[in-house]
């Protein structure tokens, strides 16, 4: 026997075999198809990480799924257009939506996938929703069909923007702490005499009206859905089922008003009407750089997250200020419902909707999934202990910002930030801890529960929307002469765009909704 294998093998080598043939493949066994779905997310792409990433990602999903999922990075700044793009494209299977998109109208045109069909076959998912209430899913619905999977969790109060602001400046400046829009106000315009900014422009965002407005109304309306969604209607607090024309309130006319008087004074950036819906990134830069010292359109929690460690990192002599805009009023935006809020999209013409749906379900009760997908890799996108995630000797640049609209805080680690900072003990879990007294004592909102189907008027709404662009954005970048005069020229085009039907319809619904709430 043993002269026969070196024979075998001396043959073996003879000819250039020097392995034995791979097995013969059962024909009833076949090979599983391994699948990528493509998907979008919003930010900037780590420096660093997303190899690791993919490498732990494609071990989970491989195997469970039989698919990969990689990521294409739209940053903050014109994210509405380019979502529209990668909608048009039908490159992408999964997209995030919300107040960031044309997602009621992209819903509309039948541009994603009804999810409602396939909630059969990820029983877990619905289950996990119904921690938070029994109509979570059904509340997301438009016109009968789910057409994403939204954020998850706790209700919480809506628009919680504020103005971000230098506060060792004012301090220096010999101000009144910032609690109002007059004390804003005051900063603006010193900041505008000091020689570090002067001749710079202090205000280049223009969704700067919906931050008046905020401040002008207090607690005098109810939005519909938001300032995105439904900016030519609100509903007064007095008689929450009323539709009435955001257009035509007073404090409307304050707002264009303000717009006006800080255009001509040089507070706005004169290219404002030029800039896009979310110059956030570009305002970081140049506070960063110096070149400003404020900013006007950014949540709380972007704030902590994405501005603080950079700007932290670079100028540790700076200190930092927060005043909320709705601080000081009834909480009107608080709503439990995730129907207006962000949502994961599918692609109705993603050639694998069922695969795309179970790894959406993965993400919302597997925390291996969630964890990857929000925190990144441990190690090299942060770090954690028993207490929970923190990201002390981790870089800014380093730090994985988290699948866009895929947040669920009953997956959630707890984070740690450093007691150390002057932000995170003088501003920012004060500010946590007012946010939960807020909603303890929030106005319950009578619009809880309800979503405007924009269907009905979809083309009414189009119209409206290029009629906004045209005649009323530069109004709310300050670019006008004869406020009074412009703004009732203003609505006389969106009524021939179509106004009248759009609020009629929304009245419609409202009492539609009223009349179902009151059985």
């Amino acid at each position: 026997m043993k002269r026969l294998m070196i024979l075998l093998c001396a043959m073996m080598l003879l000819t250039g075999c020097t392995s034995a043939p791979a097995p013969v493949k059962q024909a009833d066994a076949p090979e599983q198809e391994v699948v990528t779905l493509q998907a979008i997310t919003l930010g900037n792409m780590p420096e660093g990480g997303l190899d690791s990433l993919y490498a732990q990602l494609d071990a989970l999903t491989v195997p469970e799924l039989g698919c990969r999922l990689r990521f294409t990075y739209i940053p903050w700044g014109d994210e509405r257009n380019q979502i529209n793009i990668a909608i048009s494209s039908g490159e992408y299977d999964i997209i995030p939506q919300g107040n960031f998109s044309d997602y009621q109208l992209m819903a509309a045109r039948n541009a994603f996938l009804d999810i409602k069909p396939y909630l059969a076959m990820v029983p877990a998912l619905a289950e996990h929703y119904r921690i938070s209430g029994e109509d979570v899913l059904a509340n997301a619905e438009i016109d009968g069909k789910l057409f994403g999977v939204p954020q998850h969790g706790a209700p919480g109060v809506e628009a919680d923007e504020g103005f971000f602001y230098r506060e060792d400046l004012r301090k220096a400046w010999g101000l009144e702490p910032i609690t109002d829009l007059a004390t804003m106000e005051a900063y603006l315009y010193r900041a505008k005499e000091d020689e570090a900014f002067r001749g710079k422009p202090l205000i280049t965002d223009n969704r700067i009206w919906t931050c008046l407005w905020m401040m002008l109304t207090r607690d005098a309306y109810f939005e519909v859905t938001s300032f995105t969604d439904t900016p030519y209607v609100v509903c007064p607090i007095d008689t929450p089922y009323q539709a009435v024309s955001r257009l035509e309130t007073p404090e409307f006319r304050q707002v264009l008003s303000y717009l006006a008087k800080w255009y001509r004074d040089g507070i706005l950036d004169k290219r404002l009407l030029t800039l896009s819906a979310n110059e956030g990134s570009s305002g970081r830069a140049m506070m960063l750089a110096g070149d400003k010292p404020c900013e006007t359109n950014s949540p709380i929690w972007s704030i902590n997250r994405d501005w603080i460690p950079v700007l932290s990192e670079a100028h540790p002599e700076w200190e930092y200020g927060f005043f909320t805009y709705n601080a000081g009023g009834r909480i009107t935006q608080y709503k439990e419902t995730s129907s207006s809020g962000s949502l994961l999209s599918i692609s109705s013409r993603t050639k694998h909707p069922e695969i795309a749906v179970r790894l959406l379900e993965k993400l919302h009760t597997d925390r291996r999934y969630y964890t990857l997908l929000l925190y990144g890799v441990e190690g090299e996108h942060y770090y954690r202990n028993e207490e929970g995630i923190h990201y002390e000797g981790i870089a800014s640049g380093k730090r994985f910002a988290g699948w866009s609209a895929a947040a669920d805080t009953y997956l959630d680690w707890p984070v740690i930030y450093s007691a150390e900072s002057s932000w995170t003990r003088d501003v920012y879990i004060p500010l946590l801890e007012e946010g939960t007294r807020l909603v303890e004592q929030a106005v319950f909102h009578p619009l809880n529960q309800f979503t405007f189907n924009i269907t009905p008027v979809s083309n009414e709404a189009r119209a409206l929307a290029d009629t906004w662009n045209t005649y009323m954005l530069p109004l709310l970048c300050g670019m006008s002469e004869d406020v009074e005069a412009e703004l009732d020229g203003t609505i006389r085009m969106l009524r021939e765009a179509g106004l009248d039907a759009y609020l009629a319809e929304v009245q419609n619904q409202l009492t539609q909704f009223k009349q179902e709430s009151e059985n």
